[in-house]
């Protein structure tokens, strides 16, 4: 599915007893190049999940213009994510604004993809939701930054399990731009800014990476003084 974005558009979807998406995509899903406008999806609130933007089984590519999606309130034994990309990358171009917050449920994301995060210049924020189990601003298999004017910002809800703003599942090197990851709070004092799951790392040799909260596994290397800690 390839859509050019041209002005303001806005999609909301009301169902309430269902699996509830703004906008669904078996396979992937591309903002053209040429799209100068924004889009807003939004998924409603439901007794099952909610998503604002959901890729079945594929790449979510965002080459132009303005994406925010948003995740209405679910079940409190399902989820509720404003992108939700379950087996591929998402891909953000140069100079583009890339949006996901997640709402009230079981399980909160702002933005998640399952194989990688690229960022090639644009802006991706993801803000969770009040979650009874975790809270994710930002989740990925792993995190890349191609250019200095990268912007990764990851906000957490409060959560009564686990709360962390950047979630990263693999190891990862960070050389370019800016990441920042802000935890929520939680009951269970697994509040984190930035987590790496396992044994594996975050490796921080450039940019600026920046955390409010714990982080489990980031390693800053003073490579030029680019790599920071604040």
């Amino acid at each position: 599915l390839n859509i050019t974005v041209k002005g303001v558009n806005e999609l909301s979807n009301t169902v309430g007893d269902k699996n509830s998406y703004g906008i669904y995509a078996k396979s992937q899903l591309t903002i053209t190049e040429d799209s100068t406008g924004s889009i807003k999806a939004e998924s409603g609130n439901t007794s099952k999940r909610s998503i604002g933007i959901y890729i079945r089984y594929n790449n979510f590519n965002v080459n132009g213009g303005e994406v925010t999606a948003v995740g209405g309130k679910a079940a409190s034994t399902d989820l509720s994510s404003g992108i939700w990309c379950f087996d591929g990358n998402i891909t953000v171009g140069e100079n583009v604004n890339l949006t996901g917050i997640g709402g009230e449920a079981g399980k909160s994301y702002g933005v998640c993809a399952f194989d990688k995060i690229i960022n090639n210049g644009g802006t991706i924020e993801g803000t969770s939701g009040e979650a009874g189990d975790l809270s994710r601003g930002i989740s990925s298999g792993t995190i890349e930054s191609t250019s200095e004017k990268s912007k990764i910002i990851g906000t957490a809800g409060t959560s009564t399990g686990e709360s962390a703003g950047i979630y990263i599942w693999n190891s990862a090197t960070f050389s370019k731009g800016h990441m920042k990851g802000i935890g929520g709070s939680s009951s269970t004092d697994e509040s984190y800014g930035i987590y790496v799951n396992g044994d594996d790392k975050l490796t921080v040799i450039g940019g600026t990476v920046t955390a409010q909260g714990k982080t489990r596994n980031v390693v800053y290397l003073n490579d030029g003084g680019q790599g920071k800690a604040i």
